[in-house]
């Protein structure tokens, strides 16, 4: 009950003190178990209408090894990203594991949280795809 408790604060924290242009304030609302998640993915859009790099790296997994080389393509991909069916959305939040779709569409990246820094971070190349 604690946990529930929390995470409908935190919900509520970042609902009042974020602007979500990925999802809607109801979206946000009706899945506060992926509110970190949608957090991340708008850092990440947000980023690649900046053309901030280094904030789409850190979000990005270490294994895939991306590097300043794929920026360019990213931030194309992320200033047209997708929008998000959130109620699609495949969760594990327990177990670390997110999976994002476009509205009428596929699958775009899967995101897995680091445990070490409570970061999540891309899983694919989603922008090769």
């Amino acid at each position: 009950m604690k946990k529930l408790l929390s995470l409908i604060s935190l919900t509520l924290l970042l609902t009042a003190c974020t602007s979500y242009t990925v999802a809607t304030e109801e979206q946000v609302k009706n899945h506060p178990e992926l509110t970190d998640v949608i957090a991340t993915w708008q850092t990440m859009v947000d980023a690649g209408a900046g053309e901030d790099c280094q904030t789409i790296l850190d979000h990005m997994r270490k294994t895939l090894a991306v590097t300043e080389e794929s920026c360019d393509a990213v931030v194309a991909y992320l200033k047209d990203a997708p929008v998000i069916d959130w109620d699609r959305t495949d969760a594990n939040v327990d177990g670390g594991k997110v999976k994002i779709y476009q509205e009428n569409g596929a699958s775009v990246t899967g995101f897995i949280l680091d445990t070490k820094n409570n970061v999540w971070g891309a899983d694919t190349r989603f922008w090769e795809e």
